[in-house]
Formats: structure tokens, sequence, C-alpha cells
């Protein structure tokens, strides 16, 4: 039976249990299970039947109304469905649940581990980040978000193992994202001219079958990357988001392509020529650009006036540009009103004196972390973007119609071309 009715989100535990005691009761249970299976693994079969329950028993809601569809089940929960469920990591999906205070909401994710619906309830809510809100509690999009930039680089013979070990201190670290430097799979070839066959891979190789294993096998989401030659012949340098069943679901090209020594990369790949867009990464809006891309702040502006919360900045700089990098990276946080985090390769490479820290910086330019330790771990809360955009300078208006038109009025520059003056188009 399907039954309509308003609810409002409560404030204390207290009134939760009044108004909704059997689902109090199935949170509390998955609570107490959650905090006996931390490590990642085959989710405990006292969890299952009580996931399921809340699916069965739970609400879904329109947050724009509050109007949520109650669903009963017609039958007791299937038990046995509940074998089929993939591997499930409580401290990733669901989330350890603290004892609400008052004015505050419980945050929790449900994975995509909870496709599964048992006979005859095909109406239940189910599937990766689906919200579902009930008295007290919202379930779907987490408020915070622990991820970590791992500088180190995985291309030698050891490269798997030694990546599997780095994400394991991730996770290990409270992590369930890890972020990985610019090609941190793939030598540095930029540091000569000589383009080399073997340094590009097709979508599926074995650079991202590798990182696709590593992220399965620890339970964590991936930010890596490759060199990535499409079916066209044509290679870019490609981020790969790889969520924690292994599944590359996500992908980014780098749009702004260096041409100087210790980084020829125009003679390695090509610009893309797509709009970067915002990604759902655990359940959080964020955009990436790679390297020089954030030296473009146009990019970062763009993401976050589309809704992107948090900008991830794989690069691979030197030690001694340090020093211009950094303003950027606060400048973009700020006037974007994310976060910005980018994660460095970390050492000089074929003569070229790479280096620097990973740096975090929250959404009102506070820098959160500023490391050259291998795994950098760093915390991102949402208030503080929402925040951010309440405040000046992230109210101000977005006049994307006017920018447009600017925009169409400049005629596209290549690398190291010069900026070409019209005084006639200010005038119109």
């Amino acid at each position: 039976m399907i039954e309509q009715r308003r609810l409002s989100l409560v404030a204390s535990r207290e009134e939760h249990r009044r108004l909704c005691p059997e689902i109090t009761q199935l949170l509390d249970e998955i609570g107490t299970t959650s905090q006996q299976t931390r490590s990642h693994g085959t989710i405990t079969k006292v969890v299952r039947p009580a996931l399921l329950a809340l699916h069965h028993h739970g609400t879904r809601c329109h947050t724009s109304t509050l109007t949520c569809t109650t669903i009963r089940p017609t039958s007791d929960i299937d038990t046995k469905a509940a074998s089929g469920i993939r591997d499930f990591h409580p401290h990733r999906d669901v989330g350890l649940l603290p004892q609400p205070t008052s004015g505050q909401t419980l945050q929790f994710t449900m994975g995509s581990g909870f496709c599964h619906v048992p006979q005859g309830t095909s109406d239940l809510i189910a599937g990766l980040h689906q919200k579902i809100q009930v008295p007290g509690y919202t379930l779907g999009m987490p408020e915070t978000l622990t991820i970590a930039l791992i500088s180190d680089t995985f291309y030698t013979d050891d490269a798997a193992d030694r990546l599997k070990e780095r994400l394991q201190q991730a996770r290990e670290g409270g992590a369930t994202v890890a972020v990985l430097p610019e090609l941190g799979c793939n030598r540095w070839c930029p540091a000569t001219k000589d383009a080399i066959d073997s340094d590009a891979e097709p979508p599926n190789g074995p650079r991202a079958v590798m990182q696709a294993k590593a992220a399965a096998e620890v339970g964590i989401t991936l930010v890596g990357g490759s060199l990535i030659r499409g079916d066209d012949g044509i290679r870019r340098n490609t981020a790969l988001v790889f969520n924690e069943q292994g599944e590359c679901c996500h992908h980014y090209s780098k749009i702004h392509i260096p041409d100087e020594p210790g980084f020829w990369e125009a003679d390695h790949y090509d610009a893309d020529d797509q709009i970067p867009r915002p990604l759902d990464i655990a359940g959080v809006p964020m955009g990436i650009q790679i390297c020089s891309d954030i030296n473009r702040p146009t990019g970062t502006l763009l993401l976050a006036a589309q809704g992107a919360e948090v900008i991830l900045g794989p690069r691979s700089t030197e030690q001694a540009t340090y020093q211009k990098w950094h303003p950027v990276f606060r400048a973009n946080a700020l006037t974007g009103a994310c976060y910005v985090l980018s994660v460095n390769r970390p050492v000089p490479e074929d003569g070229v004196l790479i280096g620097g820290p990973s740096i975090a910086v929250a959404p009102d330019g506070e820098v959160l972390l500023e490391t050259t330790d291998p795994v950098g771990i760093v915390s991102i809360d949402r208030e503080r973007v929402h925040q951010a955009r309440r405040d000046y300078p992230g109210y101000l208006a977005i006049p994307s119609d006017l920018y447009a038109r600017a925009w169409s009025t400049i005629a596209p520059r290549p690398a190291h071309g010069p900026i070409s003056t019209n005084a006639d188009a200010s005038n119109h």
C-alpha cells in the first residue's frame, strides 16, 4: 500500500522516536552493526535485512516540497533476496550514525549495492545516492566527505601493489575518495618531445584496469587517469573516475595544453573540446580541472556556476613555480565559492624538477591542507560551500548571457598565440 502524506524534518532524536519508532529501531541496528563492521567486505546478515526493511518502510521525498511517499510492503522482508546484494562497505555507504543534536540532520548515502529489489516491491527506493527522507534524518548525498590526495606515481613493475597500498592508507585515514596526480599511472612522457606509442592506451587499457581493480579491492572511489587513445587515434590526457566497485563512471580530458621545456605536452596529446560538467563523485557534485586548466579560472567558475562544490586538480608542476600556483588555488576557491583540491607528482623525473605540495582550499579561501606527504587527508563540509555562496562574493550575479555575448566576439587563441585587441567591440 502506498500512502501520501506530508512530513517535516524534526530536530530532536526524541521527537523522531515518537513519530517513527520502527525506522528509528532500524537505524539504531544499522548504526550498531556499522560500528562492528567498519572494515570493508561483505556486509553481515544482520545489516542486510535491516537495510532492506528501511527501503520497505522508508519514505521518499521531493526536497522542494517535502511531499513524501510512505511505502508499506505487502509481504515480509525477503531475507533470502538479500544474499544477492553485492559487497557493501558500512563506513563508506552508510556511515557511522551519531546521535543527532538539535537542529541537525543525519546524513548517509545508499551505495550501488542496493540495486536488488525484492519481487513485489518495485516501488522501493533503491539505487546509487537515491534520496530518502524520514523525520529527523536525510538519507542521500553526504554533507561531509573525506578525500585523500595521493602524491605518488604508479608506473614501475610494482605499480599495482603500491597503488593498492596507498589506497588502503587512504581508507585507513577515513577517506572515501582518493585522487592521484596528473597521469599518475604513466611516466612523465612530456619531459621530451618524443611521443612513444606505448605511453597511450585504449579506454580499457592495462593502466585503467589496474586502477579499477585497486579501487574495487580496497572499496574506495578513485580519481585516477591515463593517456587515452580514442578510436579516432587521438590521444588525450584523461582523468578517470572509478567507483567502489571498480566501474569507470566518469572521465574528463585536459583542455589547456602547455608547450615548453619539460612540459612538451602538445607533442603527446591533444586538447579536449568538451564543455566541463560537474560529476557525481561519491554523492557530491565535483568538477575536474587537470593542471593548467586551473590556470584558466574560467573552467573552475563555469563548473561552480553549474553546481560543482569541489574542484579536483591533478597536476604535474615544478617546485620552483608553486608560489605562482598558490594564489590561483585560493582565488579559484574564493570566487567559485567551492573547495579546490590539488595533488602533485612528488619528485623530479627525467630532468624535470617536478615537486611541490598537495593543497586543499576551502570556499572561503582558508588553506586546509598543504603537505608533501604521500597521502594527505582532508575533510570537506558542504555547508561551507552553501555559506560561501550566501556570503560575498559568492552571492553575486552570474550574468552568463552577458559573458556568452562577450566571449562570442573573441576568436579562439592557440597556445603561444598573440592576444589581439578589438577596441570597436567595446562600443557594441
